[in-house]
């Protein structure tokens, strides 16, 4: 009977010590599996730097294309000279909320197609602050994503600019059938300078 319970005790022993071992191996595969995904991410970043040095990259000659630019004259030609335009700024340039990581991952990646902003330099609390946010322009022209997850993005700059204050402008594209072109302009200038300096 001793020598059963001084095999039981023996084959327990022998059980721990694999579970022990099973651990580390377990913990051994759990690091290596951490390793190669850094590896992994590491040989990506050198895969996009060796693509970008094989390809046929070049500047781009205009950095907004033809509707684009045309919005961006009729925008100019209806601001002060205390204020500029920027195309394609992040929201994340433009909307600040209190640490709420969560909200931040909702509109980082979203970008608003003009930014009217003040020149000047205004201080607060003793922080420099630069090109103040006046106005957002939206320009639903031809490329606009009209899909479902068009309309939620539009909807999110939408709220993001309300609760932040700034004015936002939605621009539909020229239609020579419903209007003429300068009807068009003095129309979309009307609502511009409205958004602008209504306060």
């Amino acid at each position: 009977m001793a020598d059963m319970y001084t095999y039981r005790e023996a084959v327990q022993e022998h059980l721990d010590e694999l579970l022990k071992h099973k651990e580390h191996l377990d913990c051994e595969i759990e690091d290596n599996q951490k390793k190669i995904i850094e590896v992994k991410k590491k040989l990506d970043n050198v895969d996009k730097l060796i693509n970008i040095t094989k390809s046929d990259i070049s500047k781009r000659w205009n950095s907004l294309n033809s509707e684009e630019g045309f919005i961006f004259n009729i925008i100019k030609d209806c601001i002060n000279d205390k204020l500029e335009i920027w195309p394609q700024v992040s929201c994340s340039a433009i909307f600040n909320n209190k640490g709420d990581k969560e909200l931040w991952y909702s509109y980082n990646k979203l970008y608003v197609d003009f930014l009217i902003l003040e020149k000047e330099i205004k201080f607060k609390s003793g922080d420099a602050s630069y090109h103040v946010p006046k106005c957002i322009i939206e320009y639903d022209g031809k490329g606009h994503d009209r899909t479902d997850d068009g309309f939620f993005r539009d909807m999110i700059k939408n709220f993001l600019a309300q609760k932040a204050n700034i004015p936002l402008v939605r621009l539909e594209e020229f239609d020579e059938n419903k209007e003429s072109f300068e009807n068009y302009v003095d129309r979309v200038q009307k609502e511009i300078k409205n958004a602008l300096y209504k306060n």
